[in-house]
Formats: C-alpha cells, sequence, structure tokens
C-alpha cells in the first residue's frame, strides 16, 4: 500500500476515535520518514511527501461528538439594557414621538394640513402623574430632552424636579404606565393614540417601540409596515433617580463635579 493510503486509513482510525492525536500524529511522522524503496523513480518520493502533507492539512478534519459546537455569535454583544429595580425610583420620559402622516380616522391633523403639535401626558394607574413641558410645532416627529435648559433655575431654591422635565415613579409589581399622545389644537385636541406598560418592564436608557396595528413591537420589524394613522413610535427614556447627577451633566454637557456643587444648592 501505498504512503498516501496508509495516511488516510491512519486518519480514518484517528476520526473514529481509535487514535488520538498524539497517536495519529507520532504515526504519520513514521510513514513520512520511512526510506523509499529503490526505484528508478526515487526522485518523485521527495515531491509526494509534499504532496501527502499538503493534504492531510487541507483535508477538513470530523468533529468528535464531545467537540463544542462553534458559538457563531461569539464576540457580539447580545446584552440588553437591563430591567428596572422593584421598590427604585426612576424619571422616565418620552424623548422622541412620532405619528403617523394622518390621524387615527385617517384625516389630515389639522384643517391648514400643517403638521400636528405633539403633546403628550404620562398616566400612573390611570391618573396622571406628568405632562409634556412643551409641545411639538407642525411635525409628525418630535424630541424633549428631559430637563430644563435654563441654567438660572441652579440659582434658585427649586427642587431638582423643577430641572428634569419627566415623570418620578417608584417601581411596584402590578402598576402600570400610560402614555396618551394628542394633537394640541386651539378648537379640539386631535387623539393620537396610547402606549401601555408594565413599570416593571421597563428598562434603564433608552427603549424604542413602534405600533402595528393593535400591537407594540421593541425596535422596528422590518417585516411589517410601519403604522399609517395616529401613533406610529415612541421612544422611552428611564434614568435612575441616584443618577440624576450623571444625566444632567450629559445633557448640558457640564463636568460632573460642577453639576454636583449645582445641586447642593437646590432645595431638597
Amino acid at each position: 500500500m501505498s504512503t498516501l493510503g496508509k495516511i488516510k486509513e491512519l486518519k480514518a482510525l484517528r476520526d473514529s476515535g481509535d487514535l488520538t492525536d498524539e497517536e495519529f500524529a507520532q504515526a504519520k511522522t513514521r510513514l513520512l520518514n520511512e526510506p523509499p524503496a529503490a526505484t528508478s523513480l526515487g526522485w518523485v518520493y521527495p515531491l509526494l511527501i509534499v504532496v501527502i502533507v499538503g493534504l492531510v492539512f487541507w483535508v477538513k478534519p470530523q468533529k468528535k461528538p464531545t467537540t463544542k459546537p462553534l458559538n457563531n455569535d461569539e464576540g457580539k454583544s447580545t446584552q440588553t439594557n437591563p430591567t428596572v429595580k422593584p421598590q427604585h425610583t426612576y424619571y422616565i420620559f418620552p424623548d422622541l414621538i412620532e405619528l403617523a402622516a394622518t390621524n387615527p380616522e385617517g384625516k389630515e391633523w389639522d384643517i391648514d394640513d400643517s403638521g400636528p403639535d405633539i403633546t403628550y401626558a404620562i398616566h400612573l394607574n390611570d391618573r396622571e402623574i406628568f405632562t409634556a413641558p412643551s409641545k411639538g410645532k407642525d411635525n409628525t416627529v418630535n424630541e424633549w430632552g428631559g430637563m430644563s435648559q435654563d441654567l438660572s433655575l441652579f440659582n434658585t431654591s427649586v427642587s431638582v424636579e423643577g430641572i428634569i422635565k419627566a415623570a418620578l415613579v417608584s417601581i411596584n409589581a402590578g402598576d402600570t404606565l400610560k402614555f396618551k399622545v394628542w394633537d394640541n389644537d386651539i378648537a379640539a385636541n386631535d387623539e393620537a393614540g396610547e402606549f401601555t406598560i408594565m413599570t416593571t418592564e421597563l428598562k434603564l436608557g433608552q427603549t424604542e417601540w413602534w405600533c402595528y396595528g393593535d400591537t407594540w413591537n421593541e425596535d422596528r420589524d422590518a417585516s411589517r409596515p410601519d403604522a399609517s394613522r395616529g401613533l406610529k413610535r415612541l421612544r422611552l427614556r428611564v434614568i435612575d433617580s441616584e443618577k440624576k447627577a450623571e444625566f444632567i451633566a450629559s445633557q448640558l454637557n457640564l463636568p460632573l463635579e460642577k453639576v454636583n456643587d449645582m445641586l447642593k444648592k437646590l432645595a431638597p
């Protein structure tokens, strides 16, 4: 039998578990080091050895039953925003709301064909606890920063709640938050829609929700058409109340030390 045939047999024994990787390597080395039989074509053997070695390393080895499967997602971040903690308080507000081009009835938002003036309110168990600090203006999408940009407030006796424009919510099992959104008109407001979530399901940071019919989906679902009427998208912002200094510093682009000094001047 040729040297190549013998190596193939050894490889088959290795793949079946009859030989260990170390035994296979030792046997292959002995075969390759054996002096070739006398022949007029002796010059072919060195070339044949090179080909054999290349073939052994080129052929993909079979996986043993105990081999750990490759994790194709290894190295990719699968971490999601952490959920809130029970019996803890957070500042909560939608930092972005987007409406469809028409209201829930399929009509224009305003009779003069201008865009909606988006406004919202937050309800805890059907009790209103917060209203939007400002309304949008003639646009189907609007953002809120979640805090006052008036730095003079830091020199007054207002509370932190006078600085941060968000609902302060304590997380308790069974509680629900409802975000009611409407177009603020002079004559009559046009309701845009509602978004409801259990407080225990809230996540820190930003979470984007998209409306599809009567259901809401966390993040956009490219396989489904966007809402064509009323409330289309709502992006929630949840901030640990113990991290309010960090939040204010990030919003005002100020050093954290300076914000902490400013907060000491405010009434508790």
